[in-house]
């Protein structure tokens, strides 16, 4: 688009004046009759003769984009980026690199880059829970106190109860701002002196404070002006398990201080003008550099795949902050909508917040981040956001054949290896092999794709349950000598038995309607069930899995079935949380949304029951909670239904619940 009139006005009144000679003249001219062969060449010597020209080095690279040459103007662009000490002139040099740089953007991989991560910022926290001094200093017109041990640094005032504590408060203050300030703004300058205040711990913070009970931070804020960052030094037992952290300091100086210190940032960016509550709590959760919210992040990426997330305008319009179940939601999508803009660059991030201050509309900021067209350039952020979180979801894996393997599809003949002791073994038979011959055939795994660890430090895509669950240890053994730990659902009684040790189920083969046998665990979801079955049928193949259960014992159509080989034996492991996860012998082959329990229920003591289509035998029946369990995620298997997993339960299957979620104030 070319805006010789808006460039014109941008670089009026005392800013950079272009050269006044006859040959910028006529470059000029040939520009606004769009005759790019004469105005390129005429503005490139126009601005190698006087490279502060800033109009020329506007007009060239708009002249270079309409003649589609963007690889050039994405030059000149960069070039008055780096002259341009006007902010108006600086912003249209930012749009212009954007615009040139799209399918580039659009293209990139975004996998195990973190914009938000600060890096060396390193701690010693040996000593800084130690408490030097705790009187507070009362000065006049301060309503709250001041923490007694102070120091300054170029930008803050700096007032703790430790000796160690200032000093190190001290210097990570400025590594977060001068990162903030550099990637995140584009180099924006600052001028304030901020106080930061740490209490010695959440109740000096809320009495001498004058601070909010239940925060762990406030940025104290007047007519766009922070007057003080306030939060606490030592954090108790029930602090440091909700900041997932085993230090009493670290959850505070790594996770408050740069969330309370983006809101500052922030506050002094829009001025005295309205913030947007998403886009303040979406870039301040992301400055905290714990880095603690996998789970919370790979149910958004599962929820945004299934089309459960807040439509961008909407978000983006909101005033204030949601209710109920939203409330979460709202928290982790504006993280993760924060973090894709700040992925395209600090150019893009600040080109967005640029738009969001001038008040242009949402879609002028998308647009200028994104370097796209303004009509309709939010539908097309969430189109690429959605995307987005879909290949964080499935990409962040690492996949990886065994070294050592048989690819089936290139045999004549892959049959079951039974006798080496391996798990799926085969032996690879060429064509017209005598059956005597056959036994002594090497065998070798099959071509499986192994999960490795994620490398990705920002989103998990999942949990990998076998990997997660199998060391967490206070498994409980569910007794399979009798029924009394198992209830048979509706009219499945009559096919359900316990013989030897084992629980038999004697439905026929084919049964139209599938038999259940709910299982007792004592727990409320999150639970996890794991055991041994047989299909003991006369047909090659059956499906086994789990279905979720209601108070009343009912089956609400919420399950994940897995097919069994004749005559094989199989581990499953169910875990019903906030979805219903099926593992087949390690691999992930069912994940449907689970019913929430409302927090006025009674206990379910059985939650989950067994769902038999076929004569099965199931033993080594064991259970565990994850209440109060500190689970390591790992990088999830696969997606929804793979490996076989029968189709999704019918639309008729109960929707998934609000969650609660906490509140932070700024």
């Amino acid at each position: 688009m070319l805006v010789v009139a808006a460039v014109g006005l941008a670089l009026a009144g005392g800013r950079a004046a272009a050269d006044s000679s006859s040959a910028f003249e006529q470059a000029k001219q040939a520009f606004e009759a769009r005759k790019w062969e004469t105005a390129i060449p005429a503005l490139q010597q126009e601005v190698k003769t006087n490279p502060g020209n800033q109009m020329a080095y506007i007009l060239l690279g708009q002249a270079l984009e309409a003649h589609g040459d963007k690889a050039e103007a994405v030059k000149r662009w960069e070039a008055l980026l780096t002259i341009a000490t006007d902010e108006e002139v600086r912003r249209i040099a930012r749009k212009g690199y954007l615009r040139c740089r799209e399918h580039e953007l659009e293209a990139m991989d975004w996998q195990d880059r973190d914009p938000f991560h600060v890096p060396d910022v390193d701690i010693d926290y040996r000593g800084l829970d130690q408490v030097d001094d705790a009187t507070y200093l009362q000065l006049p017109g301060m309503p709250w106190g001041i923490p007694p041990i102070e120091m300054e640094t170029k930008h803050f005032y700096i007032a703790t109860c430790s000796e160690k504590l200032t000093a190190v408060a001290g210097r990570i203050c400025e590594q977060y701002l001068a990162f903030m300030r550099d990637r995140l703004l584009d180099g924006r300058a600052w001028s304030q002196k901020v106080p930061i205040l740490i209490y010695k711990d959440m109740n000096d913070y809320v009495q001498a404070g004058k601070n909010p009970q239940g925060s762990g931070g406030v940025t104290k804020s007047m007519f766009g002006v922070t007057a003080a960052v306030a939060l606490f030094q030592l954090s108790d037992e029930e602090g440091m398990k909700f900041q997932k952290v085993d230090n009493p300091v670290k959850g505070n100086l790594e996770d408050t201080l740069p969330h309370e210190l983006m809101h500052m940032v922030l506050f002094e960016f829009f001025g005295a003008q309205a913030n947007p509550l998403w886009l303040h709590e979406g870039c301040a959760r992301q400055m905290e550099q714990v880095r603690k919210d996998l789970k919370e992040s790979a149910d958004m990426a599962r929820d945004t795949m299934s089309g459960e997330y807040i439509r961008l305008r909407d978000l983006f319009n909101s005033e204030g902050y949601p209710t109920g179940g939203e409330n979460l939601r709202f928290y982790d999508q504006s993280a993760a909508i924060v973090t894709f803009i700040a992925l395209h660059g600090p150019e893009a991030f600040r080109a967005f917040l640029d738009e969001v201050r001038l008040q242009n509309g949402w879609d002028a900021a998308a647009a200028a981040a994104l370097g796209i067209p303004e009509d309709g350039a939010v539908e097309e952020l969430e189109r690429r956001w959605v995307e987005w979180m879909k290949e964080r979801y499935v990409k962040d894996l690492d996949l990886r054949e065994p070294a050592d393997c048989i690819d089936c599809t290139s045999c004549d003949e892959c049959r079951d290896c039974t006798d080496c002791g391996f798990e799926d073994c085969v032996r690879c038979v060429p064509q017209n092999t005598p059956e005597s011959e056959i036994a002594n055939l090497p065998c070798k795994p099959k071509c499986w794709p192994v999960m490795g660890a994620s490398t990705n430090a920002v989103f998990l895509p999942g949990i990998d349950l076998a990997r997660t669950l199998a060391p967490i240890g206070d498994w409980v053994k569910i007794p399979t000598q009798s029924l009394d730990h198992f209830r048979p659902v509706e009219e499945s009684s009559r096919f359900w038995t316990a013989e030897g040790g084992r629980i038999v189920c004697n439905t026929p083969d084919g049964t139209p309607t599938p038999v259940q046998l709910a299982v007792r665990t004592y727990e409320e979801q999150p639970v996890v069930i794991r055991c041994k079955v047989r299909y003991t049928g006369t047909q090659p193949e059956t499906y086994f899995g789990f279905t979720q259960l209601n108070l009343a014992g009912e089956d609400l159509g919420v399950q994940a079935l897995a097919p069994l080989q004749n005559g094989a034996q199989h581990e499953l492991m169910c875990l019903l949380a906030s979805d219903l996860y099926l593992y087949l012998d390690g691999r992930c082959v069912g994940r449907y949304p689970a019913a929430l329990p409302s927090p006025e229920d009674d206990d379910n003591d059985y939650p989950v029951a067994f769902v038999a289509q076929a004569p099965v035998q199931i033993w080594d029946v064991e259970s565990v909670t994850l209440h109060d369990k500190d689970v390591v995620l790992r990088s999830d298997e696969d997606s929804a239904t793979e490996d076989g997993a029968q189709p999704p339960p019918s639309p008729t299957a109960p929707p998934r619940p609000g969650r609660s979620g906490r509140t932070t104030g700024l």
